[in-house]
Formats: structure tokens, sequence, C-alpha cells
């Protein structure tokens, strides 16, 4: 199943045991060349944003989650690229 996937999304709400350390799941879909939308933090922007492996989301708009899923589907390069 994660062969075929398109994005992860990893969105936590903000709290406080939560924004200062990636998921596990978030660096597997990173080891398996898949990019992810994931909540906006300072560490996971120093992250993703840093490395353009994939968008950042505020996780309690879900307008922002659906702009981010509508983005990686029609933009496939950027997809594969950020999965790169």
């Amino acid at each position: 199943m994660l062969a075929r996937s398109l994005a992860e999304l990893v969105t936590c709400l903000p709290a406080l045991n939560l924004v200062d350390a990636p998921p596990n799941k978030m660096l597997k879909y990173m080891s398996a060349s898949i990019p992810v939308i994931a909540s906006d933090s300072p560490l996971w922007r120093e992250i993703i944003a840093g490395n353009y492996c994939g968008l950042l989301v505020y996780p309690l708009n879900p307008a922002q989650i659906a702009a981010a899923i509508d983005y990686i589907v029609t933009h496939p390069d950027a997809a594969e690229r950020m999965g790169r």
C-alpha cells in the first residue's frame, strides 16, 4: 500500500509533546521516497521545508489540508521531486 501512495498525511494537533519531535511514521514515509503533508511546527518546518520533501499545513484547517492534497495530485512532478 505504501508503494502506491502519492503522499502521506502526518497531521498532529499542536500539543507541546508533539511539536518538538517528528513521528516515526513521517521518517518512514520519507525513507520510502514518499512526500509528506505534515503539521507546520518549527522543527517539522526545518526538516520538511529545509529539504523540500513535502508540504506543511495547519492541522486544524481542513481547507489547507485539502489544498495540499490537491497540489500533490495535480503536480506529480513536484511530488516526485519531494519524494526524492
